[in-house]
């Protein structure tokens, strides 16, 4: 799995609205309108190869307004161009006003709406990709002018990207905060262009399909969304049937108007897996990836693997919050643990990370120093989780052998993101990114996964050993002993 950056290109700076010469009127009973683009570049309907000059396709419609009317109007170009004539009907144009302002919609929706400075028409969250070029009527750009001379702005941006595999079906695109990309949208223009005022019924998952029922390998594609900031990164999932894979970032990333972050060869080195697994394991279910120990099939408090589980603090046994609280933004603490996992909740000190009264090695680290390096099996969550057999959390040097002599693919499994850790005997277990509580702040669920190690830092004994991991990358270290993290037992 491998992780990117959109480098989204900044917009160019515009202005509301152009005064230009009228055009003539050539047709008894029609208008013709002259359509050009922000730039001297062309119209953003169409682009040539993947390129970056962009223009209008033969037979374009689009929503023209004037003083709350609307019709379609169609240019008349037969190949593609940077300026065309658009043609249509429209009485309220005749008779408007000198400070009358018309407005132009691409692309025409015949259910859009103008009132006083605000348009309405939607950005469908599923869209038809078209190889080279954007998804056919899903660039929405739009124009403000005091004349037939119409000067169109972007509205969206988005994400272009290749593939190097054959036979992908759809690709989906989404925020990892669930931020959302389309949908109803009100529309206003400002001195630095149009933006969105609003969106109703809004999508936060995109869908490109192919118009072929495959995507064309080494082809740009385009997904088109809203602009907006994805704070928590995104994820793009390519489908091959019930088969998936998906490449992913933790970034933030901005989605910029008129803008298109590429991603080369995305599918590149990805293996496709099914998501949809079933899960016969459970608790106690012992999983053999051919290593010098057995792993757990599951979570301690969790029922499958997919499930959490509970979290825990390093060397305690029982969960911080009650019961039904695990992942809450709003949790019931237990009593005396109101600090949530913090120091002062926690177990073995008293009240700070320096005053240890357990697991200690230093007179600078506590009062009390036992030189006990790894968890006893009374202060074990593994060991305490009233399993079947022997259990036990494992030590960092077990997590870097699961790392270094198992195959990680970050993947999807009944709907929880994580890693699918296959051995040379092609047995696996899944790994969810289950997240982690930080004093009472639940973090990075679906992004990120904490698991606890059974031994701490000789140098710094307030810090447990644990494997953190995301898309892309994993790694064993130490921390501080108050987090609340994953338990993922082993047994010998």
């Amino acid at each position: 799995m491998r992780t990117r950056n959109l480098l989204l290109i900044a917009a160019l700076a515009v202005t509301a609205c152009t005064v230009k010469p009228e055009t003539s009127i050539d047709i008894p009973g029609q208008i013709t309108i002259t359509a050009n683009n922000e730039t001297a570049g062309g119209t953003r309907t169409t682009v040539v190869s993947g390129g970056t000059q962009v223009y209008w396709e033969a037979a374009e419609e689009i929503n023209v307004f004037c003083n709350g009317s609307g019709a379609c109007f169609v240019s008349q170009n037969t190949e593609p161009a940077a300026t065309a004539q658009f043609v249509g009907t429209l009485a309220t144009l005749a008779g408007r006003g000198a400070d009358d302002r018309i407005w132009g919609l691409y692309p025409y929706d015949p259910y859009a709406s103008a009132y006083d400075d605000v348009l309405y028409t939607e950005l469908p969250s599923s869209q038809v990709g078209r190889a080279g070029s954007f998804a056919k009527d899903t660039h929405l750009s739009l124009a403000c002018s005091l004349d037939l001379n119409l000067t169109f702005f972007s509205v969206t941006g988005g994400v272009r990207f290749s593939l190097t595999q054959e036979g992908i079906e759809s690709v989906t695109f989404e925020g990892i905060g669930n931020e959302v990309l389309a949908g109803d949208l009100s529309l206003a223009f400002g001195w630095d262009g149009p933006y969105v005022t609003s969106v109703k019924t809004g999508a936060t998952t995109l869908t490109l399909t192919p118009p072929g029922g495959t995507f064309e390998t080494g082809e740009w594609y385009y997904i088109e969304a809203i602009p907006v900031t994805l704070a928590s990164g995104f994820k793009m999932t390519f489908h091959k049937g019930e088969l998936t894979a998906s490449i992913s970032t933790t970034s933030s990333v901005t989605i910029a108007r008129g803008a298109y972050g590429s991603i080369a060869n995305a599918d590149a080195g990805l293996v496709f897996t099914n998501e949809n697994e079933p899960e016969h394991l459970g608790p106690g279910d012992v999983v053999d990836l051919g290593l010098t120990v057995k792993w757990a099939a599951c979570n301690v408090g969790a029922t499958k693997p997919s499930e959490y589980g509970d979290y825990f603090a390093w060397g305690d046994i029982t969960p911080y919050y009650e019961p039904g609280y695990s992942q809450s933004d709003s949790p019931v603490w237990k009593l005396g643990k109101e600090a949530g996992y913090s120091w002062t909740s926690y177990k073995w000190c008293n009240g700070e990370w320096k005053t240890l009264t357990k697991y200690n090695n230093s007179k600078s680290y506590g009062p009390v120093v036992d030189y006990k390096s790894k968890l006893e099996e009374a202060d074990d969550a593994a060991a305490q989780a009233g399993w079947t057999g022997t259990w036990r959390t494992p030590t960092a040097d077990e997590w870097s052998e699961l790392i270094d002599n198992c195959t990680w693919v970050w993947t999807t499994l009944n709907g929880t993101r994580g890693y699918k850790v296959t051995g040379s005997n092609s047995n696996s277990i899944f790994l969810p990114a289950a997240g982690y509580w930080s004093e009472t702040y639940f973090w990075e669920k679906d992004i990120t996964g904490q698991y606890w190690g059974s031994n701490y830092n000789s140098g710094m004994p307030f810090y447990g050993a644990y494997i953190s991991f995301a898309a892309g990358n994993k790694e064993v270290t130490y921390t501080a002993r108050n987090f609340g993290f994953s338990v993922r037992p082993v047994t010998d």
